[in-house]
């Protein structure tokens, strides 16, 4: 019976040592930052690929498959750069890709931009499109003049640059009403009251018409 059991514990033992529980990575690092140090396809998983896969464009700029799995020496998913001379800079996965757009824009002959950069040239794209077609309409707008300041400033560019600027920016439409803002710009250009509306309604119509004409 005691051999038997010795057998058992010594079958336990050895299916123990062959059997590794990978690390949580989704455990958040402070900054996203990790030693260098010797990297290799993990052991720790069924599997060197991610089984979902990867699709911010950040895989794009390491050594490595977009969705191979590498770790560093402490056992944590890494993404390492590919364009470092010497010794490459890495971050966690689970760290966020903040800091490593960052650290790939330090690399100057690269041309990169993160999400928030890419939609917001893609919405100017879109907004100077619109623009260039409101341009060619034969039958300008009426606008009507909110003060008795004259202006030799383009109204129609105007609102083109002011819808922009809310788009870009994620402005509220209620900024035109508030006197502080008002005051801002007529110290700058009193001309620029004329033509900026009073109403947030009529700012609200500004990028309505500035998007229904990129639509056609």
């Amino acid at each position: 019976m005691t051999s038997q059991r010795s057998g058992i514990s010594a079958s336990f033992t050895a299916t123990s040592s062959q059997t590794s529980i990978a690390p949580d990575s989704s455990v958040i690092s402070d900054n996203g930052d990790t030693d260098v140090g010797e990297t290799s396809i993990s052991p720790l998983l069924t599997s060197q690929f991610k089984k979902k896969k990867r699709t911010s464009k950040i895989w794009d700029h390491t050594p490595f498959g977009r969705n191979q799995i590498v770790r560093n020496t402490e056992g944590q998913i890494i993404w390492r750069c590919k364009y470092c001379k010497g010794k490459p800079a890495e971050y966690l996965e689970n760290g966020g890709t903040t800091h490593i757009y960052k650290h790939l824009k330090s690399h100057t002959t690269l041309d990169i931009l993160t999400p928030n950069e890419e939609r917001a040239a893609k919405t100017r794209n879109h907004l100077e499109e619109a623009f260039s077609r409101m341009s060619q309409n034969a039958n300008p707008l009426k606008r009507r003049r909110h003060d008795d300041e004259t202006t030799d400033l383009d109204a129609d560019k105007f609102e083109q640059l002011y819808v922009e600027w809310i788009a870009d920016c994620g402005i509220a439409l209620r900024m035109a009403t508030r006197e502080t803002f008002r005051a801002l710009l007529k110290f700058l250009n009193p001309g620029v009251l004329s033509i900026l509306p009073t109403s947030h309604q009529t700012i609200r119509e500004w990028v309505m018409r500035t998007f229904e004409t990129q639509k056609r």
